[in-house]
């Protein structure tokens, strides 16, 4: 008896409409609102009732904002549905911490590999950005936003947006990783801004290796800190 290959299933019309909208966004990056209902109906060749339905299964995913009485806002916030469930899904903030740096160790070192062969003459510029910020910062609240922007800038440097969207995914408890390691630096400690600068030296001078091993030592010192390790 032959068996016959399952066909995909057809997609509906709320995911065909949704497909249309995320390439229309996808083909004007600078756009900002979508168009009133009724204008992309007739430019998509879409029913209205698909078309609420798809625009509003994309604000669960997070890429567009609904607003009452305005325009839909073209977020992408692609990263808020994980956000919001980390703290149902690992309740302990101890766990938490010890799961996240558990997967920093897997991401960031590869990412930072990554960048060393990828990073644009831009991406070298956000790093540079980042690390003065660092430096000239004079609360543990601007060196966190500082320390996250050189993370966030490596990760994009690597040219993987699935890297890059779970970091972003991560925002929320790095913010509180991140403040906690610097409440608790000592004067022995290595500061940050030394392994950023390692790690940024790494990437701008193309060593691969070397921005792996600078960012996995980095990672290293911060789970000391935290005592994690």
């Amino acid at each position: 008896m032959t068996v016959l290959p399952r066909l995909p299933k057809p997609l509906s019309r709320v995911d065909l409409a949704a497909k249309e909208l995320v390439s229309l966004i996808q083909s004007q990056p600078h756009l900002q609102t979508l168009p009133s209902e009724r204008t992309l109906a007739s430019q998509l060749g879409l029913s209205r009732n698909a078309l609420r339905e798809a625009i509003r299964q994309l604000e669960l995913q997070g890429l567009l904002q609904i607003q009452q009485g305005k325009p839909t806002r073209i977020v992408q916030n692609l990263h808020h549905p994980i956000t919001g469930s980390l703290a149902l899904l690992v309740r302990s903030p101890k766990a938490r911490l010890v799961q996240l740096f558990e997967l920093r160790e897997i991401l960031e070192p590869k990412a930072a590999a990554l960048a060393a062969t990828r990073a644009t003459s831009s991406d070298l510029r956000d790093l540079r950005t980042a690390s003065s910020l660092l430096s000239e910062s004079s609360s543990t609240s601007e060196a966190v936003t500082a320390d996250i922007a050189f993370h966030r800038a490596v990760a994009k440097a690597s040219r993987n947006q699935i890297l890059l969207l779970v970091l972003e995914s991560l925002i929320e408890p790095l913010e509180e990783a991140h403040s906690k390691g610097f409440q608790a630096l000592s004067p022995h400690d290595p500061h940050p801004l030394q392994m950023h600068e390692r790690i940024l030296a790494a990437i701008a001078s193309r060593n691969p290796a070397d921005a792996e091993a600078a960012m996995l030592e980095h990672l290293a010192h911060s789970k000391k800190i935290l005592r994690l390790s």
